[in-house]
């Protein structure tokens, strides 16, 4: 993983749940839906999103906030669930983000090359930040319960649900204190 720091780099994180009934949304293509409110945008990863109109399966992007059919369709749907704000992680001073994909050798006798195929997406990276009278990280990471991190770099926004697997607490004579937790995500990004 490569450090990066920068005054052009924002980190949200999201903060409590807040219910939706009967969301009207906009399409362009009549494939991928999103609620009208972008204020809603950021689907709650505990909360079960319902949408009202269909009986065709989907797929739910919840850090972007959008229902993905797999066929372009007109269709009159609302939607329930939970939304969450954000607010700018404001003692951060440094992130990673690592974004792989699984392989899979699906080589035959007689290939004298490896043939791959892709698999399962997944992101991990580090927030690093002063530390701070402040144990939202800590807390997140004994109980459980995902993080939505929104990583902002100019115009470009990286947005997902992440489980935190640990914590680090570091100091030196010469600096602040500084803590730094990992993440790993869950679901699409």
């Amino acid at each position: 993983m490569s450090e990066v720091t920068g005054v052009q780099v924002e980190i949200r994180i999201g903060g409590t749940p807040i219910e939706f009934i009967d969301e009207e949304v906009t399409t362009e293509d009549n494939r991928i839906y999103t609620i009208k409110d972008t204020n809603k945008n950021i689907f709650d990863y505990n909360t079960p999103i319902i949408v009202n109109g269909v009986n065709e399966p989907f797929l739910i992007d919840y850090p972007n906030g959008r229902i993905i059919f797999k066929e372009a369709k007109e269709r009159e749907i609302t939607i329930d669930g939970k939304y969450v704000t954000t607010s700018v992680c404001a003692y951060a001073n440094s992130y990673s983000l690592d974004v792989n994909v699984d392989l899979y050798d699906v080589s035959r006798f007689g290939d004298t090359h490896r043939r791959r195929i892709t698999g399962a997406k997944t992101a991990s990276g580090t927030i690093g930040t002063w530390d701070i009278i402040d144990d939202y990280f800590t807390d997140k990471l004994i109980s459980g319960d995902p993080v939505f991190i929104d990583i902002k770099k100019s115009n470009k926004s990286t947005r997902l649900w992440a489980i935190l697997n640990s914590e680090e607490l570091s100091s030196a004579i010469d600096s602040p204190q500084n803590k730094t937790v990992s993440f790993q995500s869950v679901g699409m990004f």
